[in-house]
């Protein structure tokens, strides 16, 4: 996402769903479930991240 491409974990982690949805200029009521999506793909994504800097 170019939202989010060289920003810092923490600003990520911290991004809602109206806040992709104002960086795509609106989106029709009917593709709000593709946002919802999105969110949990970056939440996984940053999940596992963060868990493999563990190791």
């Amino acid at each position: 996402m170019e939202m989010i491409k060289g920003q810092k974990i923490l600003f990520a982690k911290n991004i809602i769903e109206d806040d992709i949805i104002e960086h795509l200029g609106g989106m029709p009521s009917a593709k709000t479930d593709c946002v919802c999506l999105v969110k949990r793909t970056l939440e996984k994504t940053i999940q596992l991240f963060l868990d493999n800097k563990k190791i």
